[in-house]
């Protein structure tokens, strides 16, 4: 305790230092006061019965008998208060052991106390105290560690070098604060990571270093996750390193897909540019190239500023070089002839702060040919100008090609709509003759039934009078659909003729309240060819109808015939409740010959959006979000209005 106790008197005597050894260094002070008192009084004690027993002969003379009496019990009175003092200032100087309890152990109760690893050392570096935490966190008691200088035993061999060298470090650049990390062996025999902070107490004289004061922290947790945050930037570079030859893989790939044959790009790197085209504008240029003409040096300079820094194959391959690089290495040489119809024009767009321009470059070949091609120019923001360079070479020979190909095509063309109007032909009269034929069995059945079904047999020979009307007037629209600019368009009632279909679509005993039909209370006039905008409701009818009879549940088709907010267009859609329409089939639902039935021809919704459109309107099919599929088509319309019609029918 000797090299303890010396190192404390030693703080003392120079001066205190700030934190947790500023404790320890007042109850060092206050137990050395209370030592001197309590010694003071004692001696003093001491000198007082010694001179009143000296006194004692003296006395005993001059005084009278019953004086020297009462002197007497004062002075037995003085010595036995002086030997209680003695008795009691001996009992307090001990513990409750009875051990002496010195300020040296209560300055190790304290630093005991405290949850860090304390550590204190002379000037040299050799250890002098470490409190009780020491041997509990490393098994090493810590009075063998001072003595045998041990105390870094428990610190990782590969990390002992590393925190001796930051303690020298310190000692000779003369700074206050000393801080290290290390893997130090646990009493439980792991390893971990801890953090050692000192700080030198000087010496107020001098200035001079004369101990070290610290403690061990454990800061496993933080380099953890140091550790931690490192592996996931390595991770997030690599994957982001992974990404970017990926990225620089498919713009190779979609470079190559998207490049015709007759179209090849170059690449111009115009960063330097900006001052020159500043210069042009301060000066107020218009003519860049003649002012370019007048001056040689600045056609040298933009030839120096302005220059490709990629291209693609293609245009290697046109120039007749035998790779990109071959060919911006020729175009980087100093000495080579060409012309720069390119870079002045990039000049003049960038001077007129424009992000695109064209023109006619004439390029020399790698054969020393020149070449006039058409290129257009678009600057990107990064300070890039991209050029496609056209090759019209050889088109008087393909447009002779492609003359010959039109008259192919024209004839192949007219071939299919002559099938395609035999097909919508024979699709729009199927319909009225099914009907028919059903009709006449429904009034062999009525006709059998005797007078009962009269009535029933009038609403009959009406179905078939209307679809004999109907197969009328298809084969006088298909008549003068063959006439060009001959359309029957008329004012329309649309809620009349949705009326009509459905009567026409459902039989005279059949569930009319299958189909509803909503309206507007005032619909503007429509006009349109009444016959094919019935044959186009009847259509999305019957597609609704055959969809609902897919499903268990009794049929729910609904009409609905509205006008938008603008008054410029009439829609009118027809719902269903069915399974809907597949994803994969919502794109081919208009395309001729497509059906999901195996017994229709697949041209029904064909001929409708053909109808639709010739009319100036449109025509779409999508899914319902609570199921079954929309069919709706809108109309414009014109000034006028017809009867108001009921709001349900």
């Amino acid at each position: 305790m000797s090299s303890t106790r010396k190192t404390f008197v030693a703080g003392r005597r120079f001066g205190v230092p700030n934190g947790i050894a500023s404790s320890i260094y007042c109850v060092t002070a206050q137990s050395h006061l209370a030592r001197g008192v309590r010694s003071l009084a004692f001696v003093s004690a001491l000198l007082i019965c010694l001179f009143l027993m000296a006194l004692r002969d003296s006395l005993s003379t001059a005084l009278p008998y019953a004086w020297f009496e009462l002197y007497n019990h004062a002075l037995l009175t003085t010595v036995a208060m002086a030997a209680l003092a003695i008795f009691f200032l001996r009992n307090r100087r001990r513990g409750p052991s009875g051990s002496p309890l010195c300020p040296t152990d209560r300055r190790q109760e304290l630093a005991d106390a405290l949850p860090h690893v304390l550590w204190g050392t002379s000037a040299d570096g050799r250890c002098e105290f470490l409190n009780e935490r020491y041997t509990e966190t490393f098994g090493i008691p810590r009075l063998k560690a001072i003595r045998d200088q041990s105390w870094a035993d428990p610190i990782h061999p590969a990390d002992r070098p590393k925190m001796y060298q930051a303690w020298r470090d310190a000692v000779e650049d003369g700074n206050s604060n000393y801080s290290a990390h290390a893997r130090v062996r646990m009493n439980d025999g792991s390893y971990r990571w801890m953090e050692s902070l000192g700080r030198s107490v000087r010496s107020p004289e001098s200035g001079e270093v004369v101990s070290w004061f610290g403690s061990l922290v454990d800061v496993q947790s933080q380099v953890e996750d140091r550790e931690t945050i490192s592996r996931l930037q390595f991770d997030l570079q690599t994957i982001a390193d992974k990404y970017e030859k990926s990225l620089a893989r498919a713009d190779e790939r979609l470079r190559s897909l998207f490049e015709p044959r007759e179209i090849s790009w170059v690449e111009y790197d115009i960063k330097s540019a900006k001052p020159m085209s500043d210069a042009l504008r301060t000066r107020a240029v218009d003519d860049v190239p003649a002012y370019l003409a007048l001056n040689p040096s600045l056609t040298d300079e933009l030839r120096r500023t302005i220059r490709a820094c990629g291209a693609s194959e293609h245009a290697s391959r046109v120039l007749g070089y035998n790779g990109t690089a071959d060919m911006l290495s020729d175009w980087a040489k100093a000495d080579r002839i060409r012309n720069l119809d390119v870079e002045i024009a990039v000049l003049a767009a960038l001077r007129n702060r424009a992000s695109a321009t064209c023109g006619i470059a004439e390029l020399v070949d790698a054969h020393g040919e020149i070449c006039s091609f058409p290129f257009s120019v678009w600057i990107t923001e990064d300070g890039v100008a991209r050029v496609s360079f056209f090759d019209t070479r050889g088109s008087d020979l393909r447009m002779e090609k492609a003359g010959a190909a039109r008259q192919e095509l024209a004839k192949a063309n007219r071939i299919a709509c002559a099938s395609a109007l035999s097909t919508s032909l024979v699709h729009e009269i199927s319909q009225p003759i099914t009907a028919i034929s059903l009709d006449l069995a429904t009034a062999n059945r009525l006709v059998a039934m005797g007078p009962s079904g009269a009535e029933a047999v009038g609403k009959v020979m009406d179905r078939l009078r209307w679809n004999a009307q109907r197969l009328t007037e298809i084969g006088t629209r298909t008549r003068d659909s063959l006439k060009p600019n001959r359309h029957n368009q008329q004012p329309v009632d649309i809620v009349e003729l949705a009326t009509r279909s459905r009567d026409l679509i459902l039989g005279p005993l059949d569930r009319k309240h299958a189909v509803t039909i909503t309206a507007d209370g005032d619909l503007p006039v429509l006009k349109a060819d009444p016959v094919a905008l019935q044959q186009v409701i009847c259509a999305l009818l019957q597609n609704a109808l055959e969809a609902e009879s897919s499903e268990e549940r009794p049929a729910a088709v609904s009409v609905s015939i509205s006008c938008s907010l603008q008054a410029t267009e009439l829609r009118v859609s027809v719902s269903d409740r069915g399974p809907g329409i597949g994803e994969e089939h919502l794109a081919l639902v208009f395309d001729p010959f497509f059906s999901t039935k195996p017994d229709r021809l697949g041209f029904g919704l064909t001929v409708s959006q053909s109808v639709v459109e010739s009319v100036g309107g449109t025509l779409n099919l999508r899914n319902r979000s609570g199921g079954g599929a929309v069919a709706e088509f809108s109309i414009p319309m014109f000034d006028g209005a017809i009867p108001e019609a009921s709001s349900e029918t």
